[in-house]
């Protein structure tokens, strides 16, 4: 039996099973409340208005099941002030913002603990903790389908396998897919593409393909987390908007940005 033409694009991904903390000391995966082992004498502050950031996520990556077991910590921070000229400019949406910051520990994030929490930082209301995970098969979207080859737009319905959305302004931008009958593998890839929150896998892009570039090695990055859920709203994004955190595994480098 033939295989699916989006088969040999496969990535395994891990979907989050969200919990309540018995701790605000909560160690292990987390959205919102006080990030692990960070010590005030390293808090970071906004490039642009140099107020101490907010702590928005944190990724243990030993909780993953991974081939190549990793034990870092990996901790995303935001500007929050509303006069942060970042901020209203949109630019703290860009990878590499003065106004965001990715800080990966190295270290095993069980054996450190909070050192230190600043007086002037909003903190986020919502507080859940990845109490579990779920592994599961990831694929590339639309958008991505086109950059990879397997996709290309088109202006009208016309005959053969089309389906879909994308970044071609306002309306319906439709896809015609390269092969034979493939429109009910469509249909399956669309249920595959998981569009939530998730470690690892295919960004779910809404604009256009955007990997940022490591900027010790000048590869692409890989996806490491996707948020779209409720924390991005009670943030002050959009409902819709799709956040990205990034990282280069070779050199411990991360970056965060968002489309939406």
């Amino acid at each position: 039996m033939k295989e699916p033409f989006f088969e040999p694009f496969k990535k395994d991904c891990f979907l989050p099973i969200l919990g309540f903390p018995n701790d605000r000391r909560y160690v292990g995966t987390r959205y919102g409340g006080r990030p692990s082992r960070t010590k005030l004498r390293d808090w970071p502050r906004c490039g642009a208005c140099k107020k101490s950031m907010t702590f928005l996520f944190q990724i243990d990556l030993a909780e993953l099941d991974l081939e190549q077991k990793r034990t870092n910590l990996v901790q995303l921070f935001m500007c929050a002030s509303d006069r942060c000229a970042l901020r209203e400019s949109a630019h703290i949406n860009e990878p590499f913002s003065p106004g965001t910051r990715v800080i990966i520990s190295p270290e095993d994030s069980r054996k450190m603990s909070e050192e230190g929490f600043p007086n002037d930082i909003q903190e986020v209301p919502n507080l859940f903790v990845v109490a579990d995970w779920k592994r599961i098969s990831d694929y590339p979207n639309l958008i991505e389908m086109e950059t990879l080859g397997l996709a290309a737009p088109v202006l009208g319905r016309g005959p053969g396998p089309v389906l879909g959305r994308g970044p071609r302004g306002p309306g319906e931008a439709i896809y015609r897919f390269r092969g034979e009958n493939v429109n009910q593998e469509v249909k399956d890839l669309q249920k595959k593409t998981s569009s939530g929150d998730k470690a690892l896998g295919w960004p779910v892009w809404i604009q256009e393909v955007e990997y940022p570039h490591c900027e010790t090695c000048q590869k692409p990055m890989e996806l490491l987390y996707q948020i779209v859920d409720q924390l991005f709203i009670d943030f002050g994004f959009s409902p819709g908007a799709a956040g990205f955190l990034f990282w280069c595994s070779e050199h411990g480098k991360g970056t965060f940005m968002c489309q939406g």
